[in-house]
């Protein structure tokens, strides 16, 4: 879970939220955007593609990012230790 949390922070999900309908340009009309400076902006980017999140369109001359599903899901299985009375959350 924390693995999560650290992944999907506020501003990363506004990153998401902003690539998903609309795809930007670029990362730099991403930044634009969202009135980020362009560094945090590729960080946070860099960090979705790394997880298979948002993808790249290299068709035209800027790396254009882009999330090719209508939804994004998380899936996560919560295991304790088998001995406690709370042994297992899904």
């Amino acid at each position: 879970v924390a693995d999560v949390r650290q992944l999907l922070t506020d501003r990363r999900l506004e990153v998401m939220r902003s690539i998903m309908p609309t795809p930007p340009d670029s990362i730099s009309d991403l930044a634009d955007r969202l009135g980020g400076n362009y560094s945090d902006v590729h960080a946070d980017v860099t960090v979705l593609v790394d997880h298979e999140i948002v993808y790249f369109d290299t068709g035209g001359r800027a790396k254009r990012p882009v999330i090719p599903y209508e939804r994004v899901r998380i899936d996560i299985k919560i295991v304790g230790d088998a001995g406690s009375e709370h042994a297992a959350v899904s």
